[in-house]
């Protein structure tokens, strides 16, 4: 990465704490660019990835007799990926970009290198499934879930 890209990345939410002599958590890491309609998974497949949104947005639909039903739109500072990641399963979703987007990916190899390398990262990331699952904020004054359509 260059020093912008590293500059964008260390700017979202989950790698904001990183430190200096914490970056080496970030080693095969790439910036992407996606552009509208490119698919980043879909349903029942294994990608192997995880992705940052760093600009644009990323639609997660999943079907349900034989209708696609919006689940969630993911915005610049979400992430996607890791609960396939952790427990080795197929995405459950398709995830498809609705907004041209860059994307800070890591391949599966490099996603557990991070988690063992940066604690402060594998917390945050745990607890963004649980919050996320959950259908609770931790920040009562932030909106919850962000954009996503309620029933």
């Amino acid at each position: 990465m260059n020093p912008t890209e590293l500059q964008q990345v260390r700017s979202t939410p989950l790698f904001a704490s990183l430190t200096d002599a914490q970056l080496d958590c970030l080693d095969g890491g790439e910036v992407i660019e996606a552009p509208v309609g490119a698919m980043l998974a879909s349903e029942g497949e294994r990608t192997g990835f995880f992705h940052v949104i760093l600009e644009g947005e990323v639609r997660a639909t999943r079907t349900y007799d034989r209708q696609s039903i919006l689940l969630g739109v993911n915005k610049p500072g979400n992430y996607l990926g890791e609960t396939m990641l952790l427990l080795d399963i197929p995405w459950v979703a398709t995830c498809r970009v609705s907004k041209p987007a860059r994307l800070f990916r890591l391949d599966e190899e490099s996603f557990w290198q991070m988690l063992t390398s940066c604690h402060t990262i594998t917390r945050e990331c745990e607890t963004w499934k649980v919050t996320r699952s959950s259908g609770k904020s931790l920040f009562p004054s932030a909106p919850w879930p962000p954009d996503w359509p309620t029933n």
